[in-house]
């Protein structure tokens, strides 16, 4: 096949919708679909038969849902899933979650009418995620498999006392972030102030589906509230989240390098208000959010953790920050729990 074309492989139960998506795709000059599937059991077989560049895929679907399927292509063929959900109902995004969870890239909601204005934007976005996902090396997922433990720690750094580290992502976000929040509890000694990157109607799923994850709280950031021990507190969609002394306060402000909410914002009101002892998580995504952020909470002697390349969807954000000295230690996914429990006390989890 000709290196042209990005190749598309469209996945819906839905025979209008496929069709929606055909002609958008193929409207696009370096866009083609290369095939069609009714059910996730069809996802699979033409994956394995076909090898598209991209797939498109519903989540609910007759036969086999998009999550059993996702977890059959990561294991089998690896290819960059974008998961298009018809609503944004707390059961569609609970499977759209599990479904990036198990390897899928990210999310798109299908519009909920034709307008033409609406189309033109779903059109415009659509093909922009299909481009960028292309691009994109996936990693093989085995299947019911979880990252192994590890017993090696950051030594540099101690800081007991901290009350509030800001967490930051983007593509690829919310696996690794449920990753994360599952090695740790409710006993953890500090608030977790979390920015990630997503679309704003799938943000109160986000958040309930992240709940389910963890044990430790997990609810929607609102201006003024506290921050506690064992609390992660979201980044609403459209509000940048900064940190003022004991609480959060949530600002209207433009978006920053093209994000709102920002991790570079979150980052650097933690270096103001912590100075030393800030503390920084950065994780995958694409483009340089966070990582001036990152720089200020190092300039203020604070300590900032970035995923490595070979666990990263996307090496975007972490090595922004590398590449300009940001970055106080460089970890595997699996390495970073264990490490931000010796940052803050001094002990690795049992």
């Amino acid at each position: 096949m000709s290196s042209k074309f990005i190749y598309v492989l469209v996945v819906d139960d839905s025979n209008m919708f496929r069709e929606i998506l055909r002609k958008i795709i193929e409207a696009q000059p370096d866009l083609a679909v290369i095939g069609f599937g009714k059910n996730g059991q069809e996802a699979i077989q033409k994956t394995r038969n076909l090898k598209p560049d991209v797939i498109i895929m519903d989540v609910r679907m007759p036969v086999m849902d998009g999550i059993e399927a996702v977890e059959h292509i990561m294991d089998a063929h690896p290819t960059p899933i974008l998961i298009c959900s018809a609503s944004v109902s707390d059961k569609d995004v609970d499977i759209a979650m599990k479904a990036i969870k198990m390897g899928a890239l990210d999310v798109i909601e299908k519009p909920n009418c034709f307008a033409p204005n609406l189309m033109s934007q779903f059109s415009s976005t659509l093909a922009e995620k299909i481009r960028f996902l292309s691009q994109i090396k996936v990693l093989r997922h085995r299947a019911k498999s979880r990252p192994p433990r590890s017993d090696h720690f950051a030594e540099r750094f101690l800081s007991p006392g901290v009350k509030a580290i800001g967490l930051g992502a983007s593509t690829g976000g919310p696996r690794a972030i449920s990753h994360l929040l599952s090695c740790l509890d409710s006993s953890f000694p500090a608030c977790i102030l979390l920015v990630q990157h997503i679309s704003k109607n799938f943000c109160d799923g986000f958040v309930k589906w992240l709940a389910t994850e963890t044990t430790m709280r997990v609810r929607t950031a609102r201006k003024g509230m506290e921050i506690e021990k064992g609390l992660v507190l979201v980044a609403p969609a459209g509000k940048h989240m900064v940190l003022r002394t004991q609480c959060v306060d949530l600002l209207d402000s433009p978006p920053i390098n093209g994000c709102c909410p920002s991790v570079d914002i979150l980052f650097k009101s933690i270096a103001k208000w912590q100075e030393d002892k800030a503390v920084g998580i950065l994780l995958t995504g694409m483009g340089k959010d966070g990582a001036e952020g990152a720089r200020a909470i190092v300039d203020m002697n604070g300590h900032v953790i970035v995923q490595n390349e070979e666990t990263s969807t996307v090496f975007g954000m972490p090595k922004a920050a590398i590449e300009i000295n940001a970055a106080s230690s460089v970890l595997p996914l699996s390495e970073i729990p264990g490490a931000l429990l010796r940052l803050l006390t001094g002990c690795p989890p049992t």
